[in-house]
């Protein structure tokens, strides 16, 4: 046996490719030959996938010693427990030919020949498919090892045949081993699912509390313009003269967007997690979006600050009316005795 892994060795150098074939569905693996102890080296795996899609799996397990971590998911989600490594498609990607990778070190318990082996598993016809990747062998060897002439080595591709017995390259479709292979894919989605619905869980909440700190931040500016205008109100003499007045049918609102195509103001409600309904209005050729309702310019000005700053609105800014037609914010603060 040692004898047969040292001859693999002899005529694998730098990397060995392994092919494995199911009909029109291929995998190849791409590892260094040899590697020393403590460096990171990365497992390449290329996936032709004919015309499947959907639900699949790719699964290599690992000897003890050997620790891994993504590197290329490719839309799959990525996991490493119990010397596994495993990529889960809940639809594959749509390229026909496309690759993954993840990284590996070795630690001391690893020295010597370590053998890798894994499955591709997927959905076809309605029923589980599997396809066994041939092994892969590599040598980890102690730190400080120099490995010669490792840079120049040629990579090599071992194609497997169709006819290849089944320890190789073989696809099962087995009674047995599809009914497993379907429970752990649909354990697997499950999974998945459920992570997706967690995040976006999270997400929710923390738009809510966006939401809720935009409101807290709106009425505050409009309790420090009505406190500031009192003040001015109360002062007399020259203060009296730069108070705002309130003027019947004056409003004060902030514009958070405007386009050529009319869209749904719930649109920019929902992009920035505004707690104000977005009203939608036509301006001079524009379709302009706004919110809020305010007397005061100060409190429209420190709401407009808010959204910008809370919301991340790009580049909002304040707009006015008077019996609801649109007038420039100078005309209503000259109304208003500013």
């Amino acid at each position: 046996m040692k004898q047969s892994i040292k001859a693999t060795l002899l005529f694998s150098a730098l990397s060995t490719c392994f092919s494995a074939y199911s009909q029109d569905v291929k995998v190849m693996s791409k590892i260094p030959a040899e590697v020393e102890v403590g460096k990171e080296f990365t497992v390449e795996l290329t996936i032709d996938k004919g015309d499947i899609s959907g639900f699949a799996k790719l699964q290599q397990e690992l000897p003890s010693g050997l620790i891994a971590v993504p590197n290329n998911p490719n839309g799959s989600t990525f996991s490493f427990k119990d010397q596994k490594v495993k990529f889960l498609w809940m639809a594959l990607p749509g390229d026909k030919v496309f690759k993954v990778s993840y990284n590996i070190t070795a630690d001391a318990s690893a020295v010597g020949d370590q053998i890798l082996e894994g499955s591709f598993s997927f959905i076809k016809d309605n029923e589980t498919q599997k396809v066994a990747l041939p092994k892969d062998i590599i040598k980890i060897s102690p730190a400080g090892t120099a490995i010669a002439n490792a840079s120049a080595a040629t990579p090599k591709v071992t194609n497997v045949d169709n006819s290849a017995s089944t320890s190789t390259a073989t696809m099962t479709s087995e009674s047995s081993s599809s009914s497993s292979s379907s429970s752990e894919l649909a354990s697997a989605s499950s999974a998945v699912n459920a992570e997706a619905e967690a995040l976006a869980k999270r997400k929710e909440e923390e738009a809510k509390v966006r939401a809720e700190k935009a409101e807290r931040d709106r009425k505050a500016a409009e309790k420090r313009a009505a406190q500031t205008t009192s003040a001015e109100s109360t002062s007399g003499g020259s203060m009296e003269s730069k108070s705002s007045k309130t003027i019947g049918g004056l409003v004060y609102k902030v514009q958070v967007a405007a386009t050529k195509r009319k869209v749904e103001g719930s649109e920019f409600k929902s992009q920035y997690n505004l707690s104000d309904e977005v009203n939608w209005e036509e301006h001079e050729g524009w379709n302009k979006y706004v919110i809020g309702s305010f007397q005061n310019y100060k409190a429209a000005k420190a709401y407009s600050n808010s959204v910008r700053d809370n919301n991340r609105v790009p580049g909002p800014f304040v707009t006015s009316y008077i019996d609801g037609t649109r007038i420039t914010v100078q005309e209503a603060l000259e109304k208003q005795g500013r």
